[in-house]
């Protein structure tokens, strides 16, 4: 699947090390994976990253950042308690995240909704930064039976000559080697952008090869990543709608992922870049044509739009991004499926009735 969600109810610290060896992150009370990521109008690879503690040692610069703040301010490490000075912190912070947003740091850490508290499920540490008695820094990390997992780093945009997102994650590293964890956990990366290779820079890391093995980062730029893989098939359908002169125009889909909650429904569109036939723009009746990778499938399907997008405070991207005509933000469902075929040139007669719209719906 290309995306996978799991809402734990409750957590022991040897399944948190099974699922984040498997590729598996927390995002606020569920553990997730995605073999995608739309951001802003491309696709992106999420590759998943990790850094083996045992033999690791900390760069000179390293070194330097971490005494220079240790110098400087006055730095705690323990279990996570939420407060006012972090929830104002998180609120200043916020913009410099991408992606969805989460209101405040208790939705967070707990769901929209707060049912459920995530100490019930996790065990999240912190790594506070203060002057005197103003927060200036904190980050959240999970605690597994002999993995650790870094979960968000926040800090006062005005102390940002001292580094303090890196000097979070170096303590939290420092943690994990003190306590014989074997493995840290970062997060993500992604194959095309350098918004999260920050990352990379923390020592000699792993990444996740093909949902089966960890390999040295070194054997990254040899990897034909999946999402170019995916562009590769529906590149194909779309020269042939250019051959056959359909009207056509090709679409990301941050929302593809909402459609992996329950994979037996066939209900949101599935898709993270898909192409739409006839129309300049998602409306309802519009004719789409995907490829699944699950089933190795072409579909040819008639969606319409669930939802509205109306989140723009949640949701942090760049204007034209939020404005793109190519990049579909509402969450879309399906209304009718017509034809899947594994072969790209099964569409062809579909592409020359659709040219003429002679389609009997």
């Amino acid at each position: 699947m290309l995306a996978e969600h799991y809402y734990p109810l409750s957590f022991s610290s040897y399944e948190l090390d099974e699922y984040l060896a498997k590729g598996w992150f927390r995002g606020s009370i569920s553990m997730y994976r995605s073999d995608f990521l739309c951001l802003e109008e491309s696709l992106q690879t999420v590759i998943n990253i990790r850094l083996p503690l045992q033999n690791h040692t900390f760069k000179k610069k390293q070194r330097r950042i971490t005494k220079h703040v240790m110098n400087r301010f006055q730095v705690k490490t323990q279990p996570f308690q939420n407060s006012l000075q972090k929830e104002m912190l998180y609120q200043n912070h916020r913009h410099r995240f991408k992606g969805f947003l989460h209101h405040d740091l208790h939705s967070y850490m707990n769901g929209q909704e707060g049912r459920v508290m995530s100490e019930e499920i996790f065990d999240t540490y912190e790594v506070s930064v203060y002057e005197e008695d103003k927060l200036i820094a904190f980050s959240l990390f999970d605690l597994g039976s002999s993995s650790m997992a870094s979960i968000l780093g926040v800090f006062d945009n005005d102390y940002a000559a001292y580094s303090l997102g890196t000097f979070t994650m170096l303590k939290e590293i420092e943690y994990g080697m003190e306590n014989s964890f074997q493995y840290y956990y970062p997060g993500y990366t992604l194959h095309d952008s350098t918004w999260f290779d920050y990352k990379l820079r923390l020592g000699k890391m792993e990444f996740y090869y093909d949902k089966k093995e960890w390999q040295p980062i070194e054997k990254l730029e040899n990897v034909y990543h999946t999402s170019d893989a995916f562009k590769d098939k529906m590149i194909t359908v779309q020269e042939l709608a250019d051959i056959f002169e359909v009207p056509h125009k090709m679409i990301t889909y941050p929302g593809f992922s909402f459609a992996y909650f329950d994979f037996d429904t066939l209900y949101y569109l599935r898709s993270p870049w898909f192409m739409i036939l006839f129309n300049d723009k998602i409306e309802n009746d519009a004719w789409v044509i995907e490829y699944w990778s699950e089933t190795e499938e072409y579909v040819v399907s008639k969606i319409e739009i669930a939802v509205k997008f109306d989140l723009h405070d949640q949701l942090q991207m760049s204007e034209s991004a939020l404005n793109s005509p190519t990049n579909c933000l509402d969450l879309l469902r399906y209304k009718v499926i017509y034809l899947k075929d594994k072969n790209p040139y099964g569409l062809l007669m579909f592409l020359l009735n659709a040219r003429s719209q002679e389609i009997d719906d």
